[in-house]
């Protein structure tokens, strides 16, 4: 059975599952031309191969050409100041802290 002849016994069916309606709008284009065309020679109806070439093509995600993508993830800074005790001294740390001044000030502490 050739696949045109599988096409159009596949379209005469009452209801289409997603995965016949998959099928048939592949055999439509791997077939080009214009869909109207493509109906009129498996004998269905134009709108509802219309239908569910809309259909699928909302459901599935684009391709992308591209290679994956990535993002850089960081923690949200904290809303409070933060504390660092070092011996009796108390640092309180603002959220947009410079972490190398902070690195330098906590190796001049004394922890005595």
């Amino acid at each position: 059975m050739s696949d045109l002849t599988a096409l159009r016994a596949l379209a005469s069916k009452k209801r289409w599952s997603r995965d016949d309606a998959r099928r048939l709008i592949d055999g439509w284009r791997a077939h080009g031309g214009p869909l109207a065309g493509f109906a009129r020679i498996l004998g269905c109806e134009y709108e509802r191969l219309r239908r569910w070439s809309k259909l699928l093509e909302q459901a599935e995600p684009p391709e992308e050409s591209a290679g994956p993508r990535f993002f850089e993830v960081r923690p949200a800074p904290p809303s409070r100041p933060l504390e660092v005790v070092v011996g009796h001294i108390v640092v309180r740390v603002p959220p947009d802290f410079d972490p190398a001044a902070l690195r330098r000030l906590l190796t001049t502490l004394d922890p005595c």
